[in-house]
């Protein structure tokens, strides 16, 4: 230690006689002051603004739709001019869900099946054009999944619909159509027995509409899809009772 040496040293060299001073005490420590961290005098930077929250499609597109759906039964138990900004409300709707989700097939087949409905409301041109826009957006749903039965199903019920309100050639060419539709839903999926009375069913209510050869064909053709549709579930009781009344008519 430097004081230790200090003091052997002057040992050595002090005379005999002298007396011993007093050694001097070691050198206090120097403590360095705490020196205290500069303060920052900059403004405070301002908190990040929060983005507003964006509702997820998956939350957003069924709403629209739901709402959609809603203004069809609205407009359906109304008339005239109510019942057609009814209808344009609930196509609105629609429409918002596709430009959120272009993908929603459920959103196009709600829509064409409420221009479908709203086409049994008219007559003539007005008919034919909302049967015509129903049309497109069945087929808008098959393009983007071409394996939808249900599309080809619901096509199908429309287009037998629009024959009902036509005659002659124009009529069978709706029918012929309306009956490729059905047989490609059950070409995709054979055990739809929905299909197959749906498919009975418009057959027999066009039936009503024909005297003659045609009317019993109609009858006939339609008996053989009631009877497959018991061949997939038998306790269809509306398909057995509606295949009891064909036969006794």
């Amino acid at each position: 230690m430097r004081w230790l040496d200090w003091i052997i040293g002057f040992f050595r060299r002090a005379p005999a006689a002298q007396p011993l001073p007093k050694p001097s005490p070691p050198p206090a420590p120097v403590v360095e002051a705490d020196v205290a961290p500069p303060v920052d005098t900059a403004p405070a930077a301002a908190p990040p603004v929060a983005e507003p929250a964006v509702a997820e499609p998956a939350v957003v597109v069924p709403a629209m739709e739901d709402a959609g759906d809603a203004l069809v039964r609205e407009a359906e138990a109304a008339t005239g001019e109510q019942a057609d900004r009814l209808w344009a409300l609930a196509g609105e709707k629609y429409a918002d869900a596709l430009d959120a989700d272009p993908g929603s097939v459920r959103a196009l087949l709600s829509w064409a099946d409420a221009l479908a409905a709203q086409a049994m409301t008219k007559a003539d041109d007005d008919a034919d054009f909302l049967f015509a826009a129903a049309a497109e957006r069945y087929e808008a749903a098959l393009d983007r999944q071409p394996d939808l039965a249900e599309a080809l199903d619901r096509w199908g019920e429309t287009l037998f619909s629009q024959a009902g309100t036509k005659a002659g050639d124009e009529a069978d060419e709706l029918l012929l159509l309306g009956n490729e539709k059905y047989a490609a839903a059950l070409a995709l999926s054979p055990d739809r027995s929905g299909t197959l009375c749906r498919w009975a069913g418009a057959l027999a209510l066009l039936a009503a509409t024909r005297t003659g050869e045609e009317a019993r064909q109609l009858r006939a053709a339609a008996a053989k899809q009631y009877e497959s549709a018991l061949a997939i579930d038998p306790g269809l009781a509306e398909a057995r009772a509606a295949l009891s009344a064909l036969a006794a008519s």
